[in-house]
């Protein structure tokens, strides 16, 4: 008899321990949702201990508490996730698009201006060389979305194009952060958005060669080696001219020097002649020594040089010192 009591007794002792977990557990809720202006409590029915929560005024279960909590925070994160991409936008279709769109425009303006210059200097064969900015695919960056960092300002594209802008500018900020976060010891996040946002990487320079009938094509190391020696040296120093000038636009200020060694060597009087104009056009200080150099041509304004003498049998060498007006030679003589 005293076994079965004691058997009777253990579902009971049992029952009771875990009504006092429950309550110490309900107590501890109650601490916590406090700070919530929550309330919990319990309540026996049946022989059966009850949670109910109670928030602004409304009893729920814990699990229906839950709930309610959950898509609560669900909707919280979707306003905020709105709120983030509206605020994002606005940085990206405006500061970054605009500061994008800017610099684009402003080397495509250079690039028209560059090969207005060019035109004016065809080669003894009447070719001419010009200029272009492609999008380089190789880079990932798609055609149809840098055609919109155009002269037209983001607010004012369809929102299909808007989206496709703003869809491309937020991956390479994507892109950059998860850079950073791989190499957070070695580089900070600013470097990597430095390259991520850098435009640059994200077109290309070609050379076209354009014939005197009017067909042109790609200037490559095969078609810049047709024609003879001048020809050749012509279509290799024309573009490194612009190429010069376009560097020093970008600093303006400073001394615009270009350091030639024999360049005009191999080029017949007419070419040479054009050749001089390209540089004065496009407003380089050049520096040359030469065989037989001959500035002396009406399309330049003004040049000093000098012409080094040496005598047979003779240990070194003399200078002659010129000037070159436009209109006359003057030498000079050094004190």
């Amino acid at each position: 008899e005293r076994v079965r009591a004691l058997g009777e007794l253990e579902p009971q002792v049992d029952l009771a321990r875990r009504a006092s977990r429950v309550g110490e557990a309900v107590s501890r809720l109650q601490r916590k949702l406090s700070a919530f202006d929550m309330n919990a409590a319990t309540y026996h029915a049946d022989d059966i201990t009850l949670v109910e929560i109670t928030r602004e005024g409304r009893r729920t279960t814990p699990t229906g508490m839950l709930t309610e909590l959950e898509n609560d925070l669900a909707h919280r994160e979707q306003i905020l996730s709105a709120k983030r991409r509206e605020v994002l936008g606005r940085a990206l279709l405006g500061e970054i698009a605009e500061h994008l769109r800017a610099k684009v425009t402003g080397v495509r303006a250079s690039i028209r201006a560059r090969n207005e210059t060019l035109r004016r200097c065809p080669t003894g064969a009447g070719r001419t060389v010009t200029l272009s900015w492609d999008v380089d695919e190789d880079a990932g960056a798609p055609p149809t979305v840098l055609a919109l960092l155009g002269d037209r300002s983001a607010e004012h594209l369809p929102d299909a194009q808007r989206e496709a802008l703003f869809a491309f500018l937020l991956q390479r900020i994507t892109d950059a952060r998860a850079g950073a976060a791989d190499e957070a010891a070695q580089t900070a996040i600013v470097d990597h958005l430095a390259v991520a946002l850098d435009y640059r990487r994200w077109w290309r320079f070609t050379l076209h060669l354009h014939e005197r009938d009017g067909s042109s094509r790609k200037l490559t190391a095969r078609t810049q080696g047709l024609g003879s020696g001048g020809e050749q040296s012509v279509l290799m120093h024309l573009p490194l001219f612009a190429t010069a000038a376009q560097l020093y636009d970008l600093a303006p200020g400073g001394p615009r020097i270009v350091a030639l060694d024999e360049a005009m060597d191999g080029i017949d009087p007419p070419t040479r002649e054009q050749m001089f104009k390209l540089l004065v056009d496009l407003d380089l200080d050049w520096v040359m020594t030469s065989y037989d150099i001959n500035p002396c041509v009406a399309t330049v304004p003004r040049v000093g040089f000098y012409e080094l003498h040496r005598e047979n049998a003779e240990w070194g060498v003399w200078a002659q010192h010129f000037v070159w007006d436009g209109t006359q030679v003057t030498e000079l003589v050094d004190g």
